[in-house]
């Protein structure tokens, strides 16, 4: 099960997050041993790129790792907190979670894969 939601994860107010969820989760919340994998893309600031004509060229310089907030623990509790009771029925069912956080070049979103834990 997939879910996709646009926008950076740490500026979704609650109720957008909360409402994409419902557009997307057609299931009833399990009740089992859940996995989950986060992967939170965050767009890249207009400081990584180029200017004139290296307009839209990323920087040699630009990081290539996301090491800066918001911190990956307080993403995952967000989705952790925000899914209970749409995709899951507690967050403590959560036995594996594997989360990253990358740049994008496109606006942001968070995609979040859940599956029964074996």
């Amino acid at each position: 099960m997939k879910v996709i939601i646009p926008g950076k994860p740490n500026q979704t107010e609650e109720g957008k997050f909360l409402s994409l969820c419902h557009e997307q989760i057609t299931w009833q919340p399990v009740g089992v041993a859940i996995g989950v994998f986060m992967v939170f893309r965050l767009p890249r600031p207009k400081s990584h790129y180029g200017t004139g004509k290296n307009a839209g060229k990323l920087k040699d310089s630009a990081p290539q790792y996301h090491t800066q907030r918001p911190n990956i623990d307080n993403l995952e509790k967000f989705v952790a907190d925000y899914m209970t009771g749409v995709a899951w029925v507690d967050d403590c069912q959560i036995v594996k979670c594997v989360t990253q956080k990358e740049w994008t070049d496109g606006p942001g979103e968070t995609e979040i894969e859940i599956f029964e834990y074996f």
